[in-house]
């Protein structure tokens, strides 16, 4: 904690208000100064909080005798809507088939975070989540 308030310091007036109010506490103005906008700082933020948390080596494993890691395909497809939004390049190359591919890159990423949060603080893994189950 004491980490990330000495790196994240930027509360804004808006923000100062609420947490006097007491409708915002400090921890979440705080996460609203942080970017989660690609992979990278994802898993930098999250090793933070715990140093055990590590989204980059999680995903960083081999998946299901894949050549590309589940990590480098979320980090590439997180690129590609960075440079469609910012730099108004698209990838013509991006098809049907690639899009189903990459959702479910993101849906196996989402799960296997899921299964080591719920296995690290104990919680109760509930295997339906991404069907609003």
């Amino acid at each position: 904690k004491e980490k990330i308030f000495k790196d994240n310091n930027r509360i804004g007036t808006e923000n100062l208000i609420k947490i006097s109010n007491q409708q915002l506490s400090i921890e979440e103005s705080l996460t609203e100064s942080m970017s989660f906008q690609n992979i990278e700082l994802i898993s930098k933020h999250f090793q933070k909080i715990d140093s055990k948390i590590d989204i980059k080596g999680l995903l960083s494993k081999p998946y299901k005798n894949r050549k590309t890691k589940l990590f480098e395909s979320i980090n590439e497809l997180v690129q590609k809507r960075h440079r469609f939004i910012h730099s108004s390049i698209m990838d013509l190359n991006f098809d049907e088939n690639k899009l189903k591919k990459a959702i479910k890159d993101v849906e196996n990423s989402i799960d296997i975070f899921y299964k080591f949060l719920t296995e690290y603080y104990n919680w109760n893994y509930e295997k339906g989540w991404h069907n609003g189950i």
